[in-house]
């Protein structure tokens, strides 16, 4: 929930206007706003944390490809993050439909580097039911997208 009302502000600071929250009612996606454009837009906000091998390397020093995830671990994860969030776009249709993932440490950007259209396939292939996905990065709670895709107008 701290991330779903972290990205509310930070899309508020942009001109968004808030209508509804989750935290406000069980039935709505996770932020509801309407854009500067006058667009209504429904999001479901996920947060991409590493996996416990990841941090057991990490904490005993070692590294393997940013502590403990391969590009295909990190693209199943990314896969697995949209598909729980296209699961609860089913009540929306009225509305645009846009996955915002905030990456906590920025791992997709290493995908992107080393294989940027592969990447970008995979993830444009696991948009089923949404017309947008943003890849947020995090530093000292201040929100910036690191990457958006559009799928479908």
């Amino acid at each position: 929930k701290f991330h779903e009302l972290l990205f509310a502000e930070w899309i508020q600071s942009k001109n968004w206007e808030i209508k509804n929250l989750e935290a406000w009612d069980k039935n709505s996606s996770d932020v509801e706003a309407t854009s500067p454009e006058r667009e209504c837009c429904a999001f479901e906000v996920k947060t991409y944390f590493p996996n416990l091998k990841a941090l057991e390397h990490r904490n005993k020093g070692e590294s393997y490809f940013g502590c403990g995830e391969d590009p295909s671990e990190i693209e199943e994860k990314y896969t697995q993050l949209i598909a729980n969030a296209e699961q609860q776009f089913k009540a929306q249709t009225d509305k645009k439909k846009i996955v915002a993932i905030i990456d906590m440490q920025n791992k997709i950007e290493r995908c992107f580097n080393l294989f940027p259209q592969e990447t970008e396939k995979i993830l444009k292939d696991a948009m089923k039911n949404c017309n947008e996905l943003w890849i947020l990065k995090i530093d000292f709670l201040k929100l910036t997208i690191n990457y958006k895709l559009l799928e479908r107008k």
